[in-house]
C-alpha cells in the first residue's frame, strides 16, 4: 500500500510495485509541468534532470501517465482526496481521474470544498485514517 500527502511518489511506486491500494491527497499528475510551474522549484527540477536537462518536460509528464495506462492492469485500489475548487484539480487531478477510470481501476473519490492546495494538509489526514481502517477491515 502506498501513501503519501502529495501523492505522485505513492501512485507511481504503488503501479510499479504492484501495491493493493493507493492513497494520494491532491496528488500531481504531470510532474514536468508541476516541477516547473514556478521558479523556486527549479532546482528540485535540474537536480532531477541535470544542467543539460536529459529528461523534458513532456518526459516527466508522461512517467506517470504511461505507467496509469499500460498494460496488463493490476488490481489496484485508489483512493483520491482532493478539492475541486483549487488549481490542482484542472492542472492535475481531474485527468488523473479520467485516466484511471478509463484503465479500469477501483476508484474511491474524496472530493472537498477548499480553496488553496495547502490546506490538503488539514482535509487529507481524517480522509486517511478512514481509509486505512476500512482497508484493515476488509
Amino acid at each position: 500500500m502506498g501513501t503519501s500527502k502529495g501523492g505522485y511518489a505513492a501512485l507511481y511506486y504503488g503501479l510499479k510495485l504492484k501495491a493493493n491500494a493507493v492513497i494520494a491527497g491532491a496528488p500531481q499528475y504531470f510532474l514536468g509541468d508541476y516541477l516547473t510551474d514556478i521558479p523556486e522549484k527549479n532546482p528540485t527540477y535540474k537536480g532531477m534532470v541535470g544542467e543539460k536537462e536529459a529528461y523534458s518536460v513532456p518526459y516527466l509528464n508522461r512517467l506517470l501517465q504511461d505507467k496509469v495506462l499500460e498494460e496488463p492492469k493490476f488490481p489496484i485500489d485508489f483512493y483520491i482526496h482532493y478539492s475541486c475548487n483549487e488549481h490542482t484539480f484542472r492542472e492535475h487531478i481531474a485527468d488523473l481521474i479520467q485516466d484511471l477510470k478509463a484503465s479500469g481501476y477501483p476508484l474511491t473519490l474524496d472530493e472537498q470544498k477548499y480553496y488553496k492546495h495547502q490546506e490538503v494538509a488539514y482535509y487529507f489526514p481524517p480522509f486517511l485514517k478512514r481509509t486505512l481502517k476500512k482497508i484493515i477491515e476488509e
